[in-house]
């Protein structure tokens, strides 16, 4: 016994041992800061060469390109410019601005002045969009919570219809949020539990969604909830398509909806004004 003790000692004088001789190793071979930043600016210059080479061998290319082809260079670039693709003309152009070729100079001045038309063209009519959808939104003011509600004007006002829209609400200076409500109104109760969207082939299910209901002489179930991301992209889903169909899953049965060609414009009346109220 006495005989594994003093081994176990041994063994374990001799590993802390080799620990330290490792550490007192580590430390007379560790590198200097001296070495250290040497090292950094050996990297640095080998870098530069790096890419001073990468570029000679770029300009080569380019120079080449442009002795052995510089008739169809231009031809490519004023190609893109009746594209109408100003700013790649632009770019591509622009690749050989080192060789004081006054053509292909001119060109990408061109073509880089009309992109910038173009761009200016294209914010102006953003500008007027949504200017105009903000006209197409009825606005009902709640003074007591100080909300301003808009929706479209073809939207239903009331229960009384059925529907699908969007509407949002704007207080002060916060940025507008949007809603979804869906309108079930007829004869006989479905007691919605879930509904089904289809447009185009794309499907979107909502299960465990909450349907307040009330009635007169007929049914009416609602449901309202704010728009989350992946309504968001339902909603434009059902914008772009050809045909959508909404299925309302009822406790027994089922009852199927088209959304038309007018819900659709009005849904993206509400996604242009509420860009213009400062949504994102």
């Amino acid at each position: 016994m006495e005989f594994i003790k003093k081994l176990f000692k041994i063994f374990i004088w001799g590993f802390l041992g080799l620990i330290a001789f490792s550490i007192a190793i580590g430390i007379i071979f560790a590198p200097s800061d001296e070495d250290i930043a040497k090292h950094r600016e050996q990297e640095r210059i080998q870098k530069q060469q790096e890419e001073a080479t990468m570029k000679v061998r770029v300009h080569a290319k380019l120079k080449a390109e442009l002795e052995s082809n510089r008739t169809g260079v231009i031809q490519e670039i004023q190609k893109l410019m009746k594209k109408q693709d100003y700013l790649l003309a632009h770019r591509k152009a622009d690749r050989f601005r080192e060789f004081d070729d006054k053509e292909i100079k001119q060109l990408s001045k061109t073509a880089l002045t009309r992109h910038k038309e173009a761009e200016r063209v294209k914010k102006a009519q953003e500008e007027r969009r949504l200017a105009t959808a903000l006209q197409k939104m009825t606005k009902n003011t709640d003074k007591i919570e100080g909300i301003d509600w808009y929706r479209d004007k073809s939207s239903p006002a009331y229960n009384n219809q059925n529907g699908f829209f969007l509407y949002m609400g704007k207080s002060g200076t916060v940025a507008p949020w949007l809603r979804l409500r869906i309108q079930y109104y007829a004869e006989d109760w479905l007691f919605i539990e879930s509904f089904i969207i289809v447009a185009d082939g794309q499907r979107f299910e909502r299960t465990g969604t909450k349907f307040e209901r009330d009635n007169d002489s007929k049914i009416w179930e609602w449901y309202d909830e704010n728009l989350s991301a992946s309504d968001l992209q339902m909603i434009k889903a059902v914008i772009d398509s050809k045909e959508a169909v909404i299925r309302f899953n009822g406790r027994q049965y089922r009852k199927d909806k088209t959304i038309t060609s007018d819900q659709k414009t009005a849904l993206q009346n509400v996604l242009y004004a509420y860009k213009a109220l400062g949504g994102k």
